[in-house]
């Protein structure tokens, strides 16, 4: 689970989320994850998704509400998510026909929010009673908006009223703000990894029209890397889910998962 920004990402097996240190997400090769999105601001959050480099949403873009939470499932087609994430090792044969790449096992989140609505503006005159009588009527007012302007776009909605989806391109432009997406400069110091995400069992996840407003120009980017090999190259045999206690390696102690210290001997154990 990484925290940025008011905005949550991470990665579920069966639902459940993983538990994350440094950036890593260790999950057995050949399971089924998928991506939980959560949005703590006021605004709605436009979210583009990509894994191994590439995008999964298919030009689109997810809109998570605010205050509001929502789970990617897979790949999506259109408007549509047919086919789930599958987290595989990378085999000589596959490294043979495809080559490694330096995105490989990076889920990269990158999201933007909306502008801060100006509220409306009013102006108030008082008209003052005449000094020499008395106005037997109470004091007038005149009220006189301000600017207001929020210009919208086309976008999707899941049938769960919980997701969203816009349609964008490279060639266009998301409510004026370029949608041109660059590999975050962080990624060059993240070790290759020994896996990758492909398409895995038949779903259906359901995408339908909503809107949004102006987006912020500045963008945030999480990113995690999907580990199925341990430092010790042992292959890791089943998800660490984050309600699990973390065992001391140096003295067996099982700690909480919010604290970074074994509360016995004192190992760092993030």
């Amino acid at each position: 689970m990484v925290f940025k920004k008011n905005f949550i990402a991470v990665v579920q097996v069966d639902g459940k989320p993983l538990r994350e240190g440094n950036g890593n997400v260790l999950i057995p090769f050949g399971s089924e994850y998928s991506i939980y999105l959560k949005n703590l601001e006021s605004r709605d959050a436009v979210v583009d998704v990509s894994i191994d480099g590439k995008d999964v949403l298919d030009g689109n873009s997810i809109v998570v509400k605010a205050n509001s939470s929502t789970e990617l499932h897979g790949y999506m087609d259109g408007s549509v998510v047919r086919k789930r994430f599958k987290f595989i090792p990378m085999t000589e044969k596959i490294e043979e026909y495809r080559g490694i790449k330096p995105e490989d096992g990076l889920v990269r989140v990158e999201f933007r929010f909306e502008k801060e609505i100006t509220p409306i503006q009013y102006t108030m005159t008082v008209s003052s009673p005449s000094p020499t009588w008395t106005n037997p009527y109470p004091p007038t007012y005149r009220w006189k908006d301000g600017p207001y302007t929020i210009s919208k776009g086309e976008t999707f909605l899941s049938s769960d009223s919980s997701i969203y989806a816009s349609y964008l391109n490279t060639s266009r432009q998301l409510k004026g703000v370029e949608n041109t997406l660059e590999l975050n400069s962080t990624m060059t110091t993240i070790p290759m990894t020994n896996g990758i995400t492909v398409p895995g069992s038949k779903t259906n996840q359901q995408f339908t029209p909503t809107y949004v407003g102006t987006l912020e120009s500045e963008s945030h980017v999480i990113v995690l890397q999907l580990v199925g090999r341990k430092e010790d190259e042992t292959r890791v045999t089943k998800p660490v889910f984050t309600r699990e206690k973390i065992t001391c390696p140096t003295c067996g102690t099982k700690n909480s998962t919010r604290i970074n210290f074994c509360g016995e001997c004192g190992t760092n154990l993030k």
